[in-house]
């Protein structure tokens, strides 16, 4: 997630390659080049991928069009919200913010997010949950 930090950044850099390739979409690994793509336009992503594309070595067509589709679904990272736990994320699409975080411990974990949201997660569990539109 950290490489979506600056989507501006993301674009520019994308668009740098294609300009250095000499090429209106990447030459190689595309699988990778549009799961990097969707950390600025998921949507975007989305409709470049398609079943042609073969994967990188080590990477799956399964795993790239997920993270691109969840992209797409939950925004993108909002960085500006922090948690009191290593694993979560939060994203943000049309006002509305996702929040998930991971429990690798044996027992219920409340996380508690910087901005007051907090969700209890399970044991050895993911849980996500969607807030209501944000306040500017």
């Amino acid at each position: 997630m950290y490489l979506g930090k600056d989507p501006g950044y993301v674009k520019e850099n994308y668009e740098e390659m294609l300009k250095e390739c000499g090429t209106s979409e990447p030459p190689n690994w595309k699988d990778i080049q549009y799961m990097y793509y969707a950390l600025y336009d998921p949507a975007a992503a989305k409709n470049m991928w398609n079943e042609s594309i073969v994967p990188e070595d080590g990477e799956s067509k399964a795993h790239t069009y997920h993270w691109i589709c969840n992209l797409d679904g939950l925004g993108l990272p909002d960085f500006s919200v922090t948690a009191d736990t290593p694993l979560y994320s939060v994203f943000v699409k049309n006002n509305t913010r996702t929040y998930v975080a991971y429990n690798v411990s044996s027992v219920a974990k409340k996380v508690t997010f910087s901005d007051g949201k907090a969700i209890t997660v399970p044991p050895r569990s993911m849980r996500s949950q969607i807030a209501r539109k944000m306040r500017f």
